[in-house]
């Protein structure tokens, strides 16, 4: 799941550079980032079911961040404005590419605007979504 999750992000925008951790040791990880750029953090799956009503589904609660650092001491209107991009360039790219990649499986997306977990003012959106994997019997 993590890898074509990637491969997808990286097919749609290659300017977001894709990381995968455990939310704890994420900012390890982001320290070594540089501060101009875009990232796409996957949050390391902790939930999700299976079910066996007709084949053996195998979903996963999945959480992708996308980030862009900006200036200290920003905006309210610049945030929101850096949000309306990333959208643009990152988030509805990607749901199209799902649409495709899964053969319309995935219908419903969920979306938030996170707080920053860094001291370099990251601007971001949080995409929530159910990722479905069929299992062959």
């Amino acid at each position: 799941m993590l890898q074509e999750l990637a491969d997808i992000i990286n097919s749609v925008n290659s300017e977001y550079v894709v990381h995968y951790e455990e939310r704890n040791m994420y900012n390890i990880d982001a320290d070594e980032l540089g501060r101009d750029g875009k990232f796409c953090y996957i949050e390391e799956f902790a939930t999700g079911s299976i079910d066996n009503s007709r084949s053996l589904i195998d979903s996963a609660n999945v959480q992708l961040y996308f980030y862009q650092f900006i200036e200290m001491q920003d905006t309210a209107l610049a945030r929101e404005a850096i949000r309306k991009e990333i959208k643009q360039d990152i988030v509805y790219p990607f749901i199209r590419a799902m649409k495709i990649n899964r053969q319309n499986q995935l219908k419903n997306y969920n979306w938030e605007y996170p707080p920053s977990w860094f001291d370099a003012n990251e601007v971001g959106v949080l995409l929530t979504f159910n990722f479905k994997e069929y299992q062959c019997d």
